[in-house]
């Protein structure tokens, strides 16, 4: 990438369990001085991906690696077609 990239962990805490979340963006077009481009510039960033190490609560396995990018892409289409599918089933 020709811009700038910026990779971050953080730990997200439940009731339950808590998890690492792992995160790699890159600057869109614009001003390429991080604070210049986030404060004057129009701070858009581009996830590259956004992954999460889950426990395994069922067997004592490590941890798995799940991209959150992919399940919420699958989420917002099976939304879209329960959608599509309701105004079909309202139409008739």
């Amino acid at each position: 990438h020709d811009g700038s990239t910026v990779s971050i962990s953080f730990v997200v805490e439940g009731p339950d369990a808590s998890t690492e979340v792992f995160l790699r963006a890159v600057q869109l077009s614009g001003m390429y001085l991080t604070p210049l481009y986030n404060l004057f510039g129009e701070g858009k960033w581009k996830i590259l991906f956004l992954d999460a190490m889950l426990p395994d609560k069922i067997s004592s396995r490590l941890p798995q690696r799940v991209d959150l990018l992919a399940v919420a892409k699958e989420e917002a289409a099976r939304k879209s077609k329960e959608k599509d599918e309701q105004k079909a089933a309202n139409s008739k």
